[in-house]
């Protein structure tokens, strides 16, 4: 595939005990997977379960700004052109879904998947999912409640991903 454009996703570590026993269980020190960066680098979409700068628990469109005093790491993922437009309509499909409690407890306790990936998501299985319905993963082997924050930052790196620039929302 030649790529033209990019999808920017975020990894971020977070001081709160919550997400220092997803960055531990997860093995790979991060514990939030930013689903997507929007044009222009001022806000993303992502999957939480508690209210940031305003906008409720789930998936949501938010301000960029209260990811400002936590450590990220910004990733551009190849895509086409056509990808990276559909990325965005299908992150929007689901905004205001819930955030998926019982795939986050089931994958911090190893219990088999009991969710039904489109209803609810956690951040990491948000990303997945939008990789898989734009074609850059074969959906049918992914185990969506099973992908950490640390495992999306392998996907992302098998994809291709390069370090990204801060985002503008970010720049001091």
């Amino acid at each position: 595939m030649a790529s033209e454009a990019a999808i920017t996703v975020g990894l971020v570590k977070a001081p709160d005990l919550a997400s220092r026993l997803i960055a531990w269980w997860g093995g790979g020190g991060w514990s939030h997977f930013v689903a997507m960066v929007l044009p222009g680098g001022q806000y993303v979409i992502d999957a939480r379960s508690d209210r940031v700068g305003g906008a409720p628990p789930g998936v949501q469109v938010r301000d960029i700004t209260y990811l400002r005093d936590y450590e990220c790491l910004w990733l551009d993922v190849p895509c086409t052109a056509q990808q990276a437009i559909a990325s965005e309509a299908n992150l929007r499909s689901v905004l205001d879904h819930a955030y998926n409690r019982t795939g986050i407890f089931d994958f911090a306790t190893g219990a088999a998947d009991k969710t039904s990936n489109g209803g609810s998501f956690f951040c990491s299985q948000l990303g997945a999912w939008n990789f898989s319905k734009i074609g850059l993963l074969q959906g049918d082997l992914i185990p969506f409640a099973k992908i950490d924050p640390g495992a999306g930052l392998a996907i992302c790196w098998g994809l291709g991903a390069r370090k990204a620039d801060t985002p503008v929302g970010l720049r001091k």
